[in-house]
């Protein structure tokens, strides 16, 4: 690979799909493309000009999990393009690196994942940057074997997997829905769920007041005792709407993060949010369903996907 016009670092902060794909170009050995978030088409696009031989020696590191794959965020397409070209689709858990390696000689390093947003290639793209410069050859192999270590091989039979969970998945979680952000009506809906990190920020905040504590719909007096306000709290929280229906959803069986996503959507009646938006409030579905009544729910992950599960009755005793 000539690299000779590269003297120092390469900032790129536009056209990066044109730019990444230039330097992919320049290998003659092998390619290392990680990414949390890989789309088919922009894929196809950046390693449209990459030597075919170079192709059956390239690895495609990605987080293959049910979340991403049902937002839309991973192509479930990306197997088969790797397939057809001989590159390898590796997964490796909780990946958030955003790489390329051309040869033993130059990283390709940013903010930028593999999808149309991330690279230009959308009318409403993300405003990202990429690095290139020249690595040694020791720093690159060490850190590249560092993740490549972490990884699997995406197989077939994760590929059928996840083609049977999509094509189960409600037809509202189809991945061209648009991106927007809750209506007023939505916003209101999710307030029931606490704005707290944890429920033990939410004493935090109590301890504070001066007056009446608000929380969802409920009004808690001040004076409480920490265990009288844990007990109440518990209360208030189980009468919120959404949060009991969301527990009748899991009581029927266990419920992936991604599938737990468009339930509170359904709950909020809000078919144009998308599933992204909702990733914060339903993370803190789990959290404080699993703190607030530790014997009755608890969070597990098979198949790289956090799940929610219920093992006795959260009213137990309130």
């Amino acid at each position: 690979m000539a690299m000779a016009d590269t003297s120092g670092p390469i900032l790129a902060t536009s056209c990066l799909a044109d730019w990444l794909a230039s330097m992919l170009a320049k290998s003659d050995a092998s390619l290392v493309l990680a990414a949390p978030y890989i789309q088919k088409s922009a894929l196809e696009y950046v390693l449209q000009d990459v030597n075919p031989r170079v192709l059956r020696r390239t690895k495609v590191v990605t987080y293959w999990n049910k979340d991403s794959l049902l937002d839309g965020s991973l192509d479930i397409d990306i197997y088969e393009y790797c397939r057809s070209t001989g590159a390898e689709l590796l997964s490796a858990r909780r990946l958030h690196s955003k790489f390329f390696g051309v040869d033993d000689e130059l990283v390709v390093v940013g903010s930028a994942n593999i999808t149309r947003r991330g690279l230009g290639l959308a009318a409403d793209s993300n405003r990202e940057v990429l690095v290139a410069y020249l690595a040694s050859t020791a720093d690159y192999r060490n850190a590249v074997k560092s993740i490549l270590s972490t990884t699997t091989s995406v197989l077939e039979a994760d590929y059928i997997e996840a083609a049977k969970f999509l094509r189960d998945a409600p037809v509202a979680l189809k991945h061209d829905i648009a991106n927007s952000t809750p209506t007023l009506d939505t916003q209101a809906r999710l307030e029931q769920i606490p704005p707290y990190e944890t429920p033990a920020h939410a004493w935090l905040s109590y301890k504070k007041q001066r007056g009446p504590w608000v929380i969802g719909s409920a009004e808690l007096p001040i004076g409480l005792t920490k265990e009288a306000f844990f007990r109440s709290l518990r209360r208030a929280f189980m009468r919120e709407a959404l949060i009991n229906r969301f527990c009748s959803r899991v009581y029927q069986g266990p419920l992936y993060f991604g599938e737990a996503k468009c339930v509170v959507r359904n709950i909020v009646g809000d078919p144009s949010i998308h599933l992204r938006a909702l990733t914060q409030p339903t993370q803190r579905l789990y959290t404080w369903l699993c703190l607030l009544f530790p014997e009755a729910y608890a969070v597990d992950r098979p198949n790289y996907s956090e799940r929610i599960l219920q093992r006795a009755d959260p009213l137990r005793g309130l």
